[in-house]
């Protein structure tokens, strides 16, 4: 779907004519405006509390299925670093490699497993759940970079940092949870939820991304947090769902798979060499996260074509990741590292 863009955009009387330098910042802020509306729909569909009603085998699944990866490819990376000769813009991405091919992100499993008509099966139910402890896994280790990175400035930064990050939380489950409370008590059963309580929960929104990017927050996952705020289901999470679903899908998400195109270089592979290592690296977390599915699966005697087919949907890639390469590009990331799981994913 980007390959496309990626490959006639290097053309550049075809993409002046096209998509215009003028244009680009306007693709830009629709497409990054597109993914925050998806994240936060699927927060919005997400029940968090599924995390305390499941089982030991899911908490397992998940927690392994991030860990083993990461802590696998990391080592790998370590020894890379020990022992080959690294061009100085790959060994920076190496680690990010690792992190993002570690991710089991919760909507591209749960989109995949809608597809193959599988979510309400054992295995569907099992893998949208344990992907969901995995993606708070990838949290807890984002907070934790955090926390590093606020100890590496001065006090008064560190400060403000966590305080504005506290209060931002405070305002998202004491303010905004309550008023989508009060919303939906407000709401007739079977009637429609009114328009104004749409349009605020969209300024809401986007008021929190704005503060969040402020405050050195990611608005996606600022997003997301709104999202799940939001109580599933009718009346206010379902109408939400309904007036984003079809113009999100189709309109906005389109324009971040152009923008991902746009900004893809398949021309820039001179070094197999780079390439190579990048690969290694991604087999090598692919096993890791294989394994680390397998594991529990095998010991709760599950049959292993089960565990296995578990496995691989584990390992599935798609939209958050795509967004994750917008941001890594756009940080000036290796263009190889960029192209190479840019093309994986596709």
């Amino acid at each position: 779907m980007t390959l496309g863009p990626s490959i006639l955009g290097h053309y550049s009387a075809f993409a002046n004519t096209f998509f215009p330098i003028k244009g680009r910042n306007v693709l830009d802020t629709l497409a990054f405006f597109g993914f925050m509306l998806f994240i936060f729909q699927l927060g919005v569909k997400i029940d968090p509390t599924i995390i305390f009603r499941s089982g030991k085998r899911t908490f397992a699944i998940g927690i392994l299925g991030f860990f083993v990866p990461y802590i696998l490819g990391g080592l790998v990376v370590y020894i890379l670093g020990r022992f080959v000769s690294l061009d100085n813009d790959v060994s920076k991405v190496l680690p990010i490699v690792v992190e993002i091919q570690s991710i089991t992100a919760f909507p591209v499993i749960s989109c995949f497993l809608a597809e193959l008509q599988i979510l309400n099966s054992e295995i569907g139910r099992l893998a949208s759940s344990s992907s969901l402890v995995c993606d708070v896994c990838f949290s807890l280790v984002l907070a934790m970079k955090f926390a590093a990175n606020i100890s590496t400035k001065s006090i008064g930064i560190s400060i403000g940092l966590i305080c504005s990050t506290i209060l931002l939380i405070l305002f998202i489950v004491f303010v905004v949870h309550p008023a989508a409370l009060y919303a939906i008590q407000h709401t007739p059963e079977g009637k429609p939820v009114q328009e104004i309580y749409i349009c605020g929960t969209l300024i809401i929104l986007i008021f929190c991304g704005f503060i969040g990017e402020v405050i050195g927050i990611d608005a996606i996952i600022v997003s997301f947090m709104v999202g799940l705020a939001i109580p599933d289901g009718p009346p206010l999470g379902a109408a939400l769902v309904d007036k984003l679903e079809c113009f999100v899908s189709v309109v906005l998400l389109p324009i971040l798979f152009v923008v991902v195109g746009l900004r893809t270089d398949v021309f820039a592979i001179q070094k197999m060499k780079n390439l190579g290592i990048i690969q290694l690296i991604i087999c090598i977390a692919f096993f890791g996260k294989t394994v680390g599915v397998l594991l529990p699966l095998l010991f709760s005697r599950m049959p292993f074509r089960d565990a296995l087919s578990l496995g691989l949907i584990m390992n599935c890639k798609g939209t958050v990741e795509l967004a994750l390469l917008i941001n890594l590009r756009l940080k000036n990331v290796s263009h190889v590292f960029f192209i190479h799981l840019h093309i994986t994913i596709s």
